[in-house]
């Protein structure tokens, strides 16, 4: 098992994990891994934003549902690229580890997929929660009351929002920091 924790994770509400990479070169370990387990017959979930700049989001289990399919999917885009433009949802393919691979000429960070892929949106909304103690970003659940803040893409920054969240929740605000995704918020009043 790859050392989750210093990638970006989080439970689904199915208690799933779900972890992805921060950057290219976390992708890149994250895809190296998912080859060598393909290779060894185990095969996951993996989802990446249809556009460049997400995680390779990896859904740990083999036994799975549609809801915590579509809450990786919300992590993958609520963590990519396409919250630091501000958008509301985003596309995100869904793939299997068996279908990937990586050539020797692609950049650092990237893949190939082949075969059909299967694409969702996924609305960018996040709502922090505590999970093994540490603060995360987990998809918005309705039937869920333990939410300490939700929020969606806006334009107060990331340094702002840092700061507010950790005044109301009482986390230090380099752990809140190291739970939003890049770009400015908006707190979402659910």
């Amino acid at each position: 098992m790859l050392p989750y924790k210093k990638y970006r994770w989080m439970y689904t509400s199915g208690k799933k994990l779900v972890f992805g990479g921060k950057n290219a070169e976390q992708n890149e370990e994250v895809a190296s891994w998912l080859i060598r387990e393909a290779k060894k017959g185990k095969d996951y979930i993996v989802m990446h934003t249809a556009m460049p700049g997400s995680p390779f989001a990896v859904l740990f289990s083999d036994k799975h549902d549609e809801k915590d399919i579509m809450e990786c999917a919300v992590f993958c885009a609520s963590y990519s690229r396409a919250w630091r433009s501000g958008k509301k949802n985003t596309s995100v393919d869904i793939f299997h580890s068996s279908q990937i691979f990586k050539d020797s000429g692609m950049k650092e960070g990237t893949l190939g997929v082949f075969k059909k892929v299967r694409g969702v949106k996924a609305e960018l909304k996040l709502c922090l929660e505590v999970q093994e103690g540490k603060l995360r970003g987990v998809p918005y659940q309705k039937e869920k009351k333990s939410f300490l803040i939700c929020l969606k893409p806006g334009s107060i920054s990331k340094e702002k929002t840092a700061e507010e969240i950790a005044r109301i929740v009482g986390f230090k605000k380099q752990e809140v920091l190291e739970a939003l995704p890049t770009g400015g918020f908006a707190i979402d009043n659910i």
